[in-house]
């Protein structure tokens, strides 16, 4: 029930909070998505991810 609270707030302060979390968050997803794709293309025949998985990852990291 706190956390139903937190997140139905109109309070600007809290609002600032939360975006401010979720972005953060969403950085950090992004910054691991670039930093296998980048270990995916150090080497030739390095196969951290499947050929899917790298195009998916490449999809998601650009929007």
């Amino acid at each position: 029930m706190r956390h139903l609270k937190w997140l139905t707030t109109t309070d600007h302060k809290t609002i600032g909070t939360l975006y401010l979390v979720t972005s953060f968050a969403f950085f950090l997803i992004g910054g691991v998505m670039a930093l296998l794709m980048r270990a995916e293309l150090a080497r030739p025949g390095l196969q951290i991810m499947t050929n899917e998985q790298f195009n998916q990852a490449f999809t998601m990291h650009g929007t």
